[in-house]
């Protein structure tokens, strides 16, 4: 550290938005559009699989029992397929720290770089 210089704090900005917004926003925040657009989509693809393989079974077993409290024709209740939501649920997560984790990742390496250009900035020149 130079002598008068304050080390440099990472922003912490694009952690948040991808923690605590949606995967992706800090991404987009760091410019990165394709890294924004992967976890964005990504995620969503995975929550809709998640809702759709929750949701599903549990409107068929709703309608189900609506059916057989009416007095109506018995439908088969639907299970929930544990092991779909767990894979679904998995990928989520693992989509959902993966963001956290590559918008900190660069947040560092801009820190990094800006640090090191202060630092050749400040340093005299040899031959002024």
């Amino acid at each position: 550290m130079i002598l008068g210089m304050k080390p440099e704090r990472t922003d912490r900005t694009p952690i948040f938005l991808s923690a605590f917004v949606y995967p992706g926003a800090g991404q987009f925040l760091q410019g990165r559009w394709k890294a924004g657009l992967f976890f964005s989509l990504c995620f969503t693809t995975c929550l809709v699989l998640f809702f759709v393989n929750v949701a599903g079974p549990i409107l068929r077993s709703l309608d189900a029992a609506l059916s057989w409290a009416g007095g109506g024709i018995s439908e088969e209740f639907v299970p929930v397929s544990i092991a779909r939501l767990m894979i679904t649920f998995a990928a989520a997560l693992t989509l959902y720290i993966l963001s956290i984790a590559d918008a900190a990742r660069a947040a560092r390496r801009r820190q990094h770089e800006l640090s090191t250009q202060r630092r050749e900035d400040a340093e005299p020149r040899q031959g002024d």
